[in-house]
């Protein structure tokens, strides 16, 4: 029987409806704040700020339907972890209400990174129990730090946050990394070690071992990972457009989002955690 894809996506966010892009209860900031470029998948070049000329009176995207048959690979991409919605929603209830708009538009970006680092917590606590009070700890911290007023959201500075929170990923990723390998011999690409931010554009995968792969911040644009077993390869930052996922094993992946999900090319034997859900467009 064919995959619902609408029962998929609704069934994935349950698993994390906190970091669910409700565009149904957002004003649409992500088509005002941010920039556009045609090269990175958007309909035009604007500027961050101006609202896009797509964005309907409702706060809808006119184009929203069709993003696919359109090549939007921008649009189709972007995901705000829940932060468009947040942001609305305090407004909504007066708990913050600036006038400059400007500012809005700055908290809602830096708003958004601090809820991709409580998403990659929450995996690292799924996956790394042993450090749980120290996850515990800095998830409390970050989650504080996400309902500032919007006056100092806007000028919040992430990085040191980041920073923090990467230490104890980058722990995570080495614990779970090695116990899946099991003393299985380093992982070597086209004969090469496998080195982190590895450029594997267009590379051909499909035979590679990559069960607890470093494939932080990799260049994997075009690349062919069908058929491959991703159990415990940290995957945070890796660069997935257009990657060949197609009867991939994406289970037990670590720091897996739904944007690069959004960016590669799978289908219906593409095997997904279940708090992600299968694109619309695979």
């Amino acid at each position: 029987m064919p995959l619902d894809p609408t029962a998929n996506k609704a069934s994935a966010q349950a698993m994390r409806p906190e970091f669910s892009s409700a565009c149904e209860r957002c004003s649409g900031l992500c088509c005002v704040a941010l920039c556009f470029s045609t090269v990175d998948g958007f309909p035009y070049n604007k500027p961050d700020g101006e609202p896009c000329r797509h964005l309907q009176a409702d706060s809808r995207c006119e184009l929203h339907s069709t993003l696919a048959q359109r090549g939007l690979k921008g649009c189709i991409a972007f995901e705000c972890f829940g932060a468009g919605q947040q942001l609305t929603q305090a407004r909504q209830n007066g708990q913050q209400t600036p006038q400059n708009t400007t500012l809005i538009f700055r908290a809602f970006l830096a708003l958004r990174q601090l809820r991709e680092l409580l998403w990659y917590l929450r995996d690292a606590l799924d996956a790394a129990p042993m450090l749980r009070p120290q996850l515990l700890a800095l998830q409390r911290e970050t989650e504080a730090l996400t309902t500032q007023p919007v006056e100092q959201m806007a000028t919040f500075d992430v990085q040191p946050q980041r920073v923090k929170i990467n230490t104890l990923l980058l722990q995570t990723s080495e614990l779970v990394r090695t116990a899946a390998r099991k003393g299985a011999p380093p992982i070597r690409i086209a004969g090469k070690p496998l080195q982190r931010g590895a450029d594997l554009a267009a590379a051909d995968l499909r035979k590679a071992d990559l069960v607890g792969a470093n494939l932080r911040g990799a260049c994997l644009i075009a690349a062919n990972m069908s058929n491959t077993k991703l159990f415990s390869a940290d995957l945070i930052g890796a660069d997935l457009r257009d990657a060949q996922v197609h009867g991939a094993d994406m289970i037990g992946s670590l720091f897996l989002t739904q944007a690069q999900l959004n960016q590669a090319k799978g289908d219906a034997a593409t095997r997904l955690p279940p708090h992600l859900f299968r694109p619309a467009h695979w």
